[in-house]
Protein backbone atom coordinates (compact mmCIF):
# COMPACT_ATOMS: atom_id res chain seq x y z
CA UNK A 1 0.00 0.00 0.00
CA UNK A 2 1.10 3.51 -0.61
CA UNK A 3 -0.30 6.72 -0.14
CA UNK A 4 -0.21 10.59 -2.15
CA UNK A 5 -2.00 13.39 -0.57
CA UNK A 6 -5.02 12.56 -2.28
CA UNK A 7 -4.81 9.15 -3.75
CA UNK A 8 -4.59 5.27 -2.17
CA UNK A 9 -2.71 2.35 -4.22
CA UNK A 10 -2.93 -1.41 -3.45
CA UNK A 11 -0.89 -3.55 -4.79
CA UNK A 12 -1.52 -7.34 -4.69
CA UNK A 13 1.20 -9.21 -4.31
CA UNK A 14 -0.69 -12.51 -4.80
CA UNK A 15 -2.02 -14.28 -8.27
CA UNK A 16 -4.87 -16.41 -8.39
CA UNK A 17 -7.64 -16.66 -10.28
CA UNK A 18 -9.88 -14.77 -7.23
CA UNK A 19 -7.08 -11.69 -7.36
CA UNK A 20 -7.02 -11.80 -11.83
CA UNK A 21 -11.04 -11.47 -11.43
CA UNK A 22 -11.05 -8.18 -9.39
CA UNK A 23 -7.84 -6.63 -11.01
CA UNK A 24 -4.03 -6.14 -9.57
CA UNK A 25 -5.15 -3.76 -6.96
CA UNK A 26 -7.03 -1.08 -5.85
CA UNK A 27 -6.58 2.90 -6.35
CA UNK A 28 -8.67 5.27 -4.62
CA UNK A 29 -9.20 9.18 -4.32
CA UNK A 30 -9.43 10.27 -1.08
CA UNK A 31 -10.81 13.05 -1.20
CA UNK A 32 -13.38 12.69 -3.18
CA UNK A 33 -14.39 8.85 -2.31
CA UNK A 34 -13.10 8.35 1.30
CA UNK A 35 -15.26 5.20 2.31
CA UNK A 36 -13.13 3.57 -0.87
CA UNK A 37 -16.00 2.31 -2.80
CA UNK A 38 -15.05 3.35 -6.37
CA UNK A 39 -11.69 1.65 -7.59
CA UNK A 40 -9.87 3.63 -10.23
CA UNK A 41 -7.21 0.89 -10.94
CA UNK A 42 -8.66 0.33 -14.54
CA UNK A 43 -9.83 4.07 -15.22
CA UNK A 44 -7.55 5.60 -18.03
CA UNK A 45 -8.34 8.91 -16.67
CA UNK A 46 -6.28 7.77 -13.55
CA UNK A 47 -3.66 6.07 -15.49
CA UNK A 48 -0.77 8.53 -14.91
CA UNK A 49 -1.17 8.50 -11.28
CA UNK A 50 -1.67 4.69 -10.92
CA UNK A 51 1.70 4.36 -12.86
CA UNK A 52 3.73 6.74 -10.63
CA UNK A 53 2.20 5.13 -7.37
CA UNK A 54 3.23 1.63 -8.53
CA UNK A 55 6.79 3.17 -9.71
CA UNK A 56 6.92 4.43 -6.39
CA UNK A 57 6.27 1.54 -4.77
CA UNK A 58 8.32 -0.50 -6.50
CA UNK A 59 11.41 2.17 -6.33
CA UNK A 60 10.72 1.36 -2.48
CA UNK A 61 10.53 -1.80 -2.37
CA UNK A 62 13.81 -2.63 -4.70
CA UNK A 63 15.70 -0.33 -2.34
CA UNK A 64 14.37 -2.10 0.51
CA UNK A 65 16.07 -5.43 -1.03
CA UNK A 66 19.07 -4.14 -1.62
CA UNK A 67 19.87 -2.50 1.49
CA UNK A 68 18.66 -5.00 3.36
CA UNK A 69 18.89 -8.11 1.50
CA UNK A 70 19.37 -11.07 4.24
CA UNK A 71 18.56 -9.09 6.98
CA UNK A 72 15.57 -10.43 8.00
CA UNK A 73 15.13 -13.73 9.24
CA UNK A 74 19.37 -14.16 9.13
CA UNK A 75 21.68 -14.19 6.71
CA UNK A 76 21.12 -14.15 3.20
CA UNK A 77 23.73 -17.43 2.95
CA UNK A 78 24.74 -20.04 5.16
CA UNK A 79 28.14 -19.20 6.10
CA UNK A 80 29.46 -22.67 4.57
CA UNK A 81 27.95 -21.73 1.13
CA UNK A 82 30.34 -18.39 0.50
CA UNK A 83 33.00 -18.36 -0.45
Amino acid sequence: MIRSDRFKLNLYHVTNDAIQLMGEGQLFDMQTDPKKVNNLWHDANYADVHRHLVQQMMAFSIQQEVCYCGQRGGEALPSKWRS
